[in-house]
């Protein structure tokens, strides 16, 4: 029972050691010989660059037995390690994080800016919409009352216009990355020549029937409007 308590404590006193290892650096402008022994003249097994981390395993003296990052052990002396990383390691490393800072920051803006675009043109484009749908209105109305030929050659050349803006809006959309649906944007001005020819045709058998009635009411009447 005491073994088992033992090997419990010893146990858990390396898994801490093992979590609170000690870090060490490589002194700066050099590179180090890992030893294969606890001493300057055994044979070396990895030469380790400026910069490099190492975690101390345990301590002889000037000499410390340490692990490299690919997991290679060896012994060095303590004047060839810091506590802290070489100044120019550390300036290599807030460099690479600044650059990529402002990498992504320049995204971001480029996405907001993006976004602040593509909500303008749908604004443009909903009140262009707003437009097209009173003209049809009006010109549902003339159809209706059948109107003079004139307003009604207007409103159609009007539409003409909001239609070529409108799809000029979407076509902007669609290049910066948006899709919109097209059934939306199409004005149906059902067959707008058909349309003119009717308001033609009307316009001419309204004056020869005012024609017509006049001459007969003439004729009643001895000659004389009455």
């Amino acid at each position: 029972m005491k073994t088992f308590k033992l090997f419990f404590v010893t146990l858990v006193c390396f898994s801490i050691a093992e979590v609170c290892a000690e870090q060490v650096y490589v002194i700066d402008k050099i590179k180090i010989g890992l030893h294969q022994e606890p001493s300057n003249q055994s044979p070396i097994i990895k030469l380790v660059p400026s910069g490099s981390e190492l975690t101390v395993i345990e301590r002889d003296n000037d000499l410390i037995h340490v692990e490299e990052a690919e997991g290679v052990r060896g012994w060095i002396n303590t004047q060839n390690v810091q506590s802290k990383r070489p100044g120019n390691i550390e300036i290599e490393k807030l460099t690479t994080e600044n650059e990529k800072l402002q990498g992504e920051i320049a995204l971001l803006k480029q996405n907001n800016n993006q976004s602040v675009s593509n909500a303008d043109l749908e604004q443009e484009l909903k009140t262009e919409r707003l437009k097209v749908g009173q003209l049809q209105v009006e010109l549902t109305n003339i159809k209706s009352n059948t109107g003079d030929f004139e307003s009604s050659e207007k409103l159609i050349a009007d539409i003409d216009q909001l239609k070529n803006a409108n799809q000029q809006l979407v076509e902007q959309l669609e290049s910066s990355g948006m899709k919109v649906n097209d059934s939306q944007n199409n004005v149906q001005t059902k067959n707008d020549s058909s349309f003119t020819a009717f308001i033609i045709i009307f316009i001419l058998g309204s004056a020869a029937g005012a024609f017509i009635i006049d001459y007969l009411n003439r004729r009643r009447h001895g000659g004389f409007r009455i």
